[in-house]
């Protein structure tokens, strides 16, 4: 199924190579699901839990100070 978009998106283009494109391509394929929503799920997996230094208020809807 479809994930629910986010009120806040952007669109991206981005380059990759065509035999990531192939694989992902049938991972959405194999999950049912878009190649749109398979790469935001595996973006998401892959940044889950690492550490970044952001500036205060970046990732949050405050304006910085």
């Amino acid at each position: 199924g479809r994930m629910k978009e986010k009120e806040d998106t952007i669109q991206l283009t981005a380059r990759i190579p065509s035999e990531l494109h192939k694989r992902l391509r049938f991972i959405a394929a194999d999950e049912n699901r878009s190649l749109n929503d398979t790469f935001i799920l595996l973006l998401q997996e892959a940044t889950e839990g690492r550490r970044i230094a952001v500036p205060n208020g970046l990732l949050s809807h405050e304006q910085p100070q």
